[in-house]
């Protein structure tokens, strides 16, 4: 009888503790995958920094390897910016704006700023080039133009002029050179009326944002080159 009473005890035991295995191993994922993406956010505050502290520094190359991910996904691509004055339907040439996106079911929290508060496509002096945003489901950095209000008004801009994928281990940059409108035309341009607008478009031409800004009669590109890619 007591031979009995211990099997079912012991079946009793083990039935709790292969119960208890897959919620233990939840728990133990979304604590790995927590880190992972803290892991992340460094890596890609880091980047932001790096990136935007090098503007103008033709000749600088970086490396920045990726955490190992097992939990979330990460991507890097570029969208073409075009700036259009609107009384006169001319464009500035067109800017490519840097995207480097980080997604985990495992996240938690709402969509925030954390490097910067604006939106993608122009930004007063005093926010960032490239700036860093928590979406709920993950992390966004971008890069965008920042503009100086004068005559003319200047806007600064990262402008991504070659991505190359063919990895995922590091994510490398090099800063090809300095362009601006006061030494290439191309660069300068005056509107009248003073209104421009700027869109952003994906690869397939489909608009992702559009909006109108009062920047005066004349506007100045200086314009940072860079090529990243992701090894």
């Amino acid at each position: 009888m007591q031979s009995l009473e211990l099997v079912v005890l012991v079946s009793f035991s083990l039935l709790i503790v292969f119960a208890a295995v897959p919620y233990i191993w939840q728990l133990a994922s979304a604590s790995m995958a927590q880190w992972e993406a803290r892991q992340m956010l460094t890596f890609m505050a880091s980047f932001a920094d790096s990136l935007e502290s090098d503007f103008g520094m033709p000749g600088t190359f970086r490396s920045y390897y990726l955490p190992n991910l097992a939990y979330g996904v990460f991507s890097v691509r570029n969208y073409t910016m075009y700036i259009t004055c609107t009384s006169t339907g001319r464009s500035l040439p067109p800017v490519y704006s840097l995207f480097v996106m980080y997604n985990s079911s495992y996240i938690t929290g709402g969509a925030k700023p954390l490097r910067g508060v604006r939106n993608v496509t122009l930004a007063p002096l005093g926010q960032p080039l490239a700036s860093l945003n928590a979406t709920g489901l993950g992390y966004v950095l971008y890069t965008g133009p920042v503009y100086i209000s004068g005559a003319p008004t200047v806007v600064y801009v990262v402008n991504v002029t070659s991505l190359v994928v063919s990895g995922s281990t590091s994510l490398r940059y090099r800063v090809v050179r300095l362009v601006d409108g006061y030494s290439d035309d191309r660069f300068r341009m005056d509107c009248p009326g003073g209104v421009f607008q700027i869109r952003l478009v994906d690869s397939r031409g489909r608009q992702l944002w559009t909006a109108a800004y009062g920047l005066g009669g004349s506007v100045v590109v200086v314009a940072t080159h860079v090529e990243v890619a992701l090894r």
